[in-house]
């Protein structure tokens, strides 16, 4: 406790918690919140700590939603893009199954709404382990594996092929090309 004169007149009988005794008195900034209000120390941190919490929470709720009204872009079509090795000999053989057979199943996909666009693409000048031909199908959105079953029964009915016709028809091919890996992308559309 200060006993001067100064310090007399900072706290005033009237702003002292204590009855207005001296002796009882500090200057309210001095004061802990708890103390003037009588609340056990315990539940006070417990309610400060709680106040900190929600803060916090808040701050990160509030964060997150302006991040995500902030983005500069939006999930645009999936584009699915194969590499093909044509077999010496048969670029010619290899086009007219894709004129046929290849373009009659993703005219079929346009129809039913899974396809947007498909696309052969030649590479120019190939390089060593390079594809000649790039198949691309562009489809509106990633399909559930319900979807996907849904999508290869109509595919299949839509072609007079089952699941196993179909993929001794792909081996047949290996003759005419080599499928060389593939690819999986996501447009990012710019806003």
């Amino acid at each position: 406790m200060r006993n001067n004169a100064a310090a007399r007149k900072l706290c005033a009988p009237s702003v002292c918690s204590a009855g207005g005794a001296w002796d009882g008195c500090r200057r309210l900034s001095r004061q802990r919140w708890h103390r003037r209000f009588l609340v056990p120390e315990g539940v006070f941190m417990k309610i400060v700590n709680a106040l900190k919490l929600s803060a916090a929470a808040a701050l990160l709720v509030l964060g997150a939603s302006a991040s995500a009204q902030s983005s500069s872009y939006t999930p645009g079509t999936v584009w699915t893009l194969s590499n093909i090795k044509v077999e010496p000999g048969q670029f010619e053989a290899y086009l007219d199954f894709l004129d046929k057979t290849w373009k009659k199943g993703n005219d079929y996909g346009v129809q039913q709404g899974y396809v947007v666009s498909y696309h052969v693409f030649a590479v120019n000048n190939s390089r060593s382990g390079e594809p000649d031909l790039i198949l691309a199908i562009e489809s509106k959105d990633y399909l559930t594996t319900a979807q996907q079953l849904e999508m290869q029964k109509k595919f299949e009915a839509f072609m007079a092929m089952d699941a196993h016709k179909l993929d001794a028809a792909s081996g047949e091919r290996k003759v005419l090309r080599k499928l060389d890996g593939s690819m999986e992308l996501q447009e990012l559309k710019l806003k």
